[in-house]
Formats: C-alpha cells, sequence, structure tokens
C-alpha cells in the first residue's frame, strides 16, 4: 500500500491543487495520499480565510485521504521551521513513501544540489551570519540572502538566484534540506508549479492556463468581490462548502486582530523573546504603539528593505499567540515533538488510519473532548487549541464548539 504525502495550506483549495494530488497520486502510484496541513493560521502570518475543517473538508473532496493538522507553532513559522517540523511530523507518522511538493524551477536538481550543500549545522550557521552581516550593511532581504547563500555554499549567482526565485523553490529547498537532516525515509517528488502568477493589485488572475490561479489571487478576488467571481478557479465541489461557510461567518482577516493585538502590543514591554522578533524591529513596533490604527497599516509601516512583509506578519503573529523563540529552540532540542490533530478521513482510508495508530509516535487526536490529557500534557497542542478558539472568537464561531468537533468524514 504506497502511501503519499503533501504538505500544505489550502488557502483556499482551488484547481492547481486539484491536479496537484491527481499527478501527485499518478507519479507515486499511491493508493493514498495524506495532506498535513495549517490550522486556523498560516505560513505567512495571517489567518486563514476559512477554518481548518472548512479546508479538510475541500481537500477531502479533491483527492486527500487523510488530512492531519500542522502544529501552529510550525505551521506559522519561516520555511525553514515549517520545513523542519512538517518533515519530522511525516517521519513520526511510519507509513509516508513519498513526499510531493511543488517548485517555480524546471530543474529539481538544482534545489537537491543546493539542499545538500545547505544540510550541515556548520553551513546553516555561516549562512546566518553573512546574511546578518548583509542586512547591517543595508543590503535589501532578497540581495542580501542571495549572496549569503553563494558565500555560504560556493556557488555561482545564476544557480543561487534559480534557488531563490519563487516562494515555492525556497519551501522545496527546506523540504530537501529537512529531509537530509532528519535522514526522512521517503523519497521526494519535485512537481513544477503550474499555472501564473496574478495581477495582484487587483486579483484578476492572468490568461494563460485561465482556470488556474494562484492562491493568493483567489484570496484578493474573494474580498474584493464576491464567492461567485473566484468560481472559474475552484473546483465545483469547493463552491458548496464556501458558500455554506459564508453564510454564518464573514472570511478571516488580520482585520479581526486588530484590537487583541494592541492589547498585547499594550502589554509587552519587550517583545524579543517572541519567534522573529529582532532587537530592532521590536524598537520599531515601540515607536509606533501611539500611532496604531490597524495590524495592516503597522504591518506596512515595519515592512522595509531590511524586513519581508511576511516576516513582519509573522513576527506579529508570534506575539498575538504567545509563540516565544525559546519554544522552537526546544521543538529542535526535542526532534519537533508535537501531537497531530486528525481534521478529517475518507472511510475507504479506514485501513490506512488504523495503520497510523499503530505506526505513528506521536498521538493522533480526533475530537478533543476524547483527549483532554493532551491539553496539559503537550504544551504545543495546548497552544494550537487556545490559537483556534481566538480564531473562532473573533470571527464569529463559538469558541467552545471546538471541544465536541469531530473530524470530517466523507
Amino acid at each position: 500500500m504506497a502511501v503519499a504525502a503533501t504538505i500544505a495550506e489550502f488557502n483556499p483549495f482551488h484547481n492547481g491543487h486539484a491536479w496537484f494530488l491527481r499527478e501527485l497520486r499518478a507519479r507515486t502510484d499511491a493508493e493514498h495520499i495524506i495532506v498535513l496541513m495549517s490550522g486556523d493560521f498560516t505560513q505567512r502570518g495571517e489567518p486563514a480565510i476559512i477554518d481548518r475543517y472548512a479546508r479538510a473538508r475541500m481537500a477531502l473532496l479533491g483527492g486527500a485521504d487523510i488530512v492531519l493538522e500542522l502544529p501552529l507553532v510550525y505551521a506559522c513559522s519561516s520555511a525553514e521551521y515549517y520545513a523542519a517540523g512538517a518533515v519530522a511530523a511525516l517521519q513520526h507518522l511510519g507509513v509516508v513513501d513519498a513526499l510531493g511538493f511543488g517548485a517555480e524551477t524546471a530543474d529539481p536538481v538544482i534545489l537537491g544540489e543546493m539542499a545538500e550543500m545547505m544540510s550541515s549545522a556548520q553551513a546553516q550557521e555561516a549562512y546566518s551570519e553573512i546574511l546578518k552581516e548583509n542586512l547591517r550593511m543595508g543590503r535589501s532581504y532578497a540581495a542580501a540572502r542571495a549572496e549569503a547563500l553563494v558565500r555560504t555554499v560556493d556557488c555561482d549567482q545564476e544557480k543561487a538566484a534559480a534557488c531563490l526565485r519563487g516562494s515555492n523553490n525556497i519551501l522545496a529547498m527546506a523540504y530537501l534540506t529537512a529531509m537530509r537532516q532528519e535522514g526522512a525515509k521517503f523519497d521526494a517528488v519535485v512537481m513544477p508549479r503550474i499555472g501564473t502568477a496574478a495581477h495582484l493589485d487587483t486579483g484578476v488572475p492572468a490568461q494563460q492556463n485561465a482556470d488556474i490561479a494562484s492562491a493568493t489571487a483567489i484570496r484578493q478576488l474573494l474580498r474584493l468581490q464576491t464567492p461567485e467571481a473566484a468560481r472559474p478557479y475552484l473546483p465545483e465541489f469547493c463552491m458548496p462548502v464556501l458558500e455554506d461557510y459564508l453564510i454564518n461567518r464573514p472570511m478571516a482577516s488580520w482585520g479581526d486582530f486588530d484590537d487583541v493585538l494592541f492589547l498585547r502590543l499594550l502589554e509587552e514591554e519587550e517583545t524579543v523573546q517572541y519567534l522573529d522578533v529582532t532587537g530592532d524591529l521590536s524598537d520599531a513596533i515601540r515607536r509606533n504603539l501611539q500611532k496604531y490604527h490597524s495590524a495592516e497599516a503597522l504591518i506596512d509601516t515595519l515592512r522595509g528593505r531590511n524586513r519581508t512583509e511576511a516576516s513582519v506578519r509573522r513576527a506579529l503573529l508570534h506575539i498575538l499567540l504567545r509563540i516565544t523563540g525559546e519554544e522552537m529552540a526546544d521543538c529542535r532540542r526535542q526532534g519537533w515533538p508535537g501531537a497531530l490533530r486528525l481534521l478529517g478521513f475518507r472511510r475507504e482510508a479506514q485501513t490506512l488510519l488504523h495503520r497510523l495508530r499503530r505506526h505513528c509516535t506521536v498521538p493522533i487526536i480526533g475530537a478533543l473532548s476524547e483527549s483532554r490529557a493532551n491539553m496539559t500534557e503537550d504544551p504545543l497542542f495546548t497552544q494550537g487549541i487556545r490559537a483556534a478558539m481566538l480564531y473562532d472568537r473573533l470571527t464569529g464561531q463559538d469558541p467552545h464548539g471546538r471541544f465536541e468537533e469531530r473530524p470530517v468524514v466523507l
């Protein structure tokens, strides 16, 4: 029984994702596909536009057999930690034969070569120091990162540029690096990203591959127009899920968290203890706090040549959710632990689910009402539940309903 896996956000699930799952199954000859999916907060440092259960339902309708939740501390972290936590989680499952992921580059060999060079702790430490030095010298983050990679692995500028061109390439390198460091027992399947970028100022996808648009473009389209406007870019089975969800709840955004973030920043004299918050960013937050209007306005003020918008979003999210740098250091020291939440499964995959429960070396949790012990024994799990309750409260859902909610079953 071949089992393939992928790591995703599906925010929301779209035609490109449906193609990816079909292609992954075909390339690996997999009988089952496991999706390790972010919960209510994403790697870009944002709340997901719809909650984990709605997105899990879309994934199951779109070809996934089992959907598990990636623990919060990894799900909203930078590429390195996101990939390390996710790859370790898949390794803990003990049943995965292949990990599939996308990349912008047409040459996955380059990604593998670069990842191999970056796999040692010595290389990562050197890269980090050179990156910091370049940023102190005033280089933009993109330029500083490219030069740091070139100097660390002794490669030519063109190869480095190819690896750093596009967020999927960066994640692909992070996955491959994590697989080498973890000693992963599954193969990597790198697939080219299909479709095209979007006109992000309007949210209107370009005409090439007209039924494929990025999740970023679709989110903008949904915010600017109506769900119906996104219909061409979503599988037909996604529309009822999206429409039913939006009957009683709006799509989530940073705007829902404006007041809570302001209160969190007011009560913290120092924020450097939180993951991804540097000393200069902490100082900049304090300087701008008296002028606070909204989370988005603060993000726009704080980003710049040395700070990407995504890194600022992640830092503020870590402050909001109380995710510290020490917690991430503990995760690394302890081998990236953490219970996995079962978000949904197809009935045909029950045999695989039983196999997972036998082989997985971390708990797999369904309904919280049946797993109260994990609320106290696993701090990462508890942290994820608290974040989910905050998400529910601020997006018009019942936060206490989480304790009775069961996995989606199709």
